[in-house]
């Protein structure tokens, strides 16, 4: 009896653990699938032979289903990639929002390394911006973190603050950073970074006039660049440099065999257009200081022709000024006077200063009558650019003090605070407690509350949805009822009656055989009258398969009367509207209803457009006006929103708002297509 006890113990744990490593199994499955899908998305988005339209949707996509990842690690790495991904794409909202919500979960979980990494991704943001300030900020403390957990990321942290001193011309702060960052490269054996140190510093020095030096370091910039996998483009970057050292030393002839190591290359135009048409307008450049005038200024023209193909408006400048140069060189003042001038339009449009300076230099020497005007000009905007930079160096030392300063104050205070704080949080945890216990308790009622009062409105709400549709049921059946029976029955009853009549041979006047016929003819029109009627009934059944589409254009169109306003209404034919649950129509209903009464109350839209689509595995919807807009106020919604964005997250969704103030808002709303829908 004991053994077979015993046995049946046996058997039973053996059940209760087979269930356990089940479950165990499914949600390793299940959390192996999201991450293959995200990475999938990710890798699309990484393909630069899509447009930045396909390549952004698809990292929106990840975002999306990164949402629903469980565990906070790895959700934590992929908003990383996501962040690093979107801050080079036009989308700030949707970089700030990644961005943030990695933050939070680095915050959360205390990973300072990861948060490194997300400051780095805020450095690129700002850098790509040209807020170099705020880039700045960011790379340093990215820096402070990395610099004692990892030297490869510590080093590239010093390469590009010294990239934007550089940019800055705080050449002397540049070479600091870059001498800093050479050490942490050599000790790990990175000769890309190695050689892009090296590459910079030739720039810095050759800005410093210090040329020997600037040639040494492109030199050994070489020489790291033949350890690397040889990428050509950073090889005629540096040939680009040492031809440019070479033209500031007045030895044209050296500097054109520098430019034609790169313009004589095969593989420059289709590697970089850009770097191919600034090479040979150097080249250009260097046989005009030379005196070389034979074949220019076709090489000038070339090189703009590429510029403008590619939309390289830095480079646009550049050559407009290289050609009012040249024409100043041969005596036609009045082309030199042209391109001086779309080289001062263009330089100011997009803030290249020092290029707009040059520009009226050139202006005043081919515009003799304006000399003294572009002379003015030019001490007036040098006057200028000088307090410009000066303040801006001046921002980046006060970056640079405040945040040395804050670091320390943050050591000292916690040292000072550390055992105050010991000895209050003991007292002081015991009474939050209690206050804590308090009000959890009464918001736990509350919340009941309101979780049931929420659940029975939801209840009657579906029940209401069933009953109606019950309702629609039984109108259905006695319509088709009613529809057989006409076609069947009356009217085949009618046929037979007429028929027989037509048979008969009616004999009398000529008027009672005319009403005989007009008899006949009216009873053939009754027979016509019901088959239409019978057809019709039949129609309006097959109608009832779209009610649901049919319902949301009704009320967009209802919306539309109220709100003074023309509306576009989308619903993809090809999904099956009605297959989805009432829970879900309900909700779908109710959040479009909820935009269109804002458009009403706030919008002033003369067009909102209504879209109903499915995209991968979401159900898509999208509501857009061209109201007045409105700035977005910070984490304090309204209570249409709020309510928007509650059943959103109900239905395991996310709910993005984007709104220009003067033209218009857009709500778009992404939901799982999953099965229980």
């Amino acid at each position: 009896m004991k053994a077979h006890r015993y046995f049946q113990l046996r058997c039973l744990a053996a059940i209760v653990l087979g269930i356990l490593l089940s479950n165990c199994r499914d949600r390793v499955t299940n959390s192996e699938s999201n991450t293959l899908k995200i990475d999938s998305l990710i890798r699309i988005s990484e393909d630069f032979k899509l447009r930045p339209d396909q390549r952004l949707r698809s990292l929106k996509a990840a975002f999306s289903q990164n949402m629903l990842t469980n565990d906070d690690s790895l959700r934590m790495v992929y908003f990383n990639k996501i962040s690093y991904l979107a801050a080079s794409q036009s989308d700030t909202s949707f970089f700030l929002t990644s961005a943030r919500k990695g933050r939070l979960l680095a915050n959360k979980r205390q990973d300072s390394v990861m948060l490194g990494h997300i400051h780095w991704n805020y450095g690129i943001y700002f850098l790509r911006r040209n807020q170099l300030d705020s880039s700045y900020y960011h790379y340093r403390k990215a820096y402070k973190i990395f610099e004692n957990r990892d030297d490869f990321y510590a080093g590239k942290m010093l390469y590009n603050m010294a990239f934007i001193s550089g940019r800055l011309k705080e050449y002397t702060t540049s070479e600091a950073l870059l001498y800093r960052a050479i050490p942490h490269f050599e000790n790990l054996g990175k000769y890309k970074q190695l050689y892009l140190c090296y590459n910079h510093l030739g720039v810095v020095h050759k800005n410093l006039e210090e040329f020997d030096e600037a040639l040494k370091n492109y030199e050994t910039a070489l020489k790291y660049w033949k350890r690397t996998k040889r990428n050509s483009v950073y090889f005629f970057d540096t040939q680009n440099n040492i031809g440019m050292v070479y033209q500031k030393l007045g030895l044209q002839k050296d500097a054109i065999e520098s430019f034609d190591r790169v313009v004589f290359s095969k593989d420059i135009v289709k590697l970089d257009p850009s770097l191919y048409a600034r090479v040979l307008d150097n080249k250009a450049m260097s046989m005009l200081l030379w005196g070389e005038f034979k074949g220019l200024p076709n090489p000038f023209y070339k090189a703009l022709r590429i510029r403008d193909s590619i939309g390289n408006k830095e480079g646009l400048v550049m050559s407009h000024l290289h050609l009012s140069q040249y024409y100043l060189a041969v005596g036609d003042t009045a082309k030199a006077r042209e391109h001086a001038r779309n080289t001062y339009y263009l330089a100011n449009k997009i803030n290249l200063k020092r290029d707009a300076l040059e520009a009226l230099l050139l202006l005043a020497k081919s515009d003799v009558e304006q000399e003294s005007l572009y002379l003015a000009k030019h001490i007036s905007l040098n006057n200028e650019l000088n307090i410009e930079e000066r303040r801006l160096r001046n921002k980046f030392a006060r970056i640079q003090f405040e945040t040395d300063s804050y670091i320390d104050k943050n050591e000292k205070l916690e040292r000072t605070w550390f055992w105050t704080i010991v000895g209050s949080l003991f007292l002081i945890t015991i009474l939050i407690l209690i206050v804590v216990l308090l009000k959890q308790r009464s918001k736990t009622k509350e919340l009941e509350f309101e979780v049931k009062q929420q659940l029975a409105d939801e209840q009657i709400y579906l029940l209401t949805l069933k009953e109606i549709a019950n309702l629609e049921k039984g109108k259905l059946e006695e319509r088709r009822r009613i529809s057989e029976e006409l076609h069947d029955g009356i009217l085949a009853r009618m046929l037979g009656i007429r028929l027989n009549w037509e048979r008969l041979k009616i004999e009398g006047t000529k008027d009672a055989i005319s009403e005989h016929k007009n008899c006949l003819h009216h009873l053939d029109l009754v027979e016509r009258e019901i088959r239409k009627i019978s057809h019709d009934l039949q129609n309006e059944i097959r109608l009832q398969d779209t009610r649901f589409v049919r319902w949301m254009e009704q009320l967009v169109k209802e919306r539309s009367v109220s709100g003074d306003f023309e509306y576009k209404f989308y619903a993809d034919a090809s999904v099956d509207w009605e297959g989805f649950d009432d829970y879900f129509k309900a909700n779908v209903y109710r959040m479009v209803e909820e935009a269109l009464q804002n458009c009403i109350k706030h919008a002033e839209a003369g067009l909102v457009s209504i879209s109903l689509k499915k995209w991968g595995n979401f159900v898509e919807i999208e509501i857009r006006d061209n109201g007045k807009g409105f700035v977005k106020p910070n984490g304090n919604n309204g209570i249409g929103v709020k309510n928007m964005i509650s059943r959103t997250k109900k239905l395991k969704g996310i709910f993005t708002i984007n709104s220009v103030v003067g033209e218009g808002t857009v709500i778009q709303i992404l939901i799982p297509n999953n099965d229980d829908l």
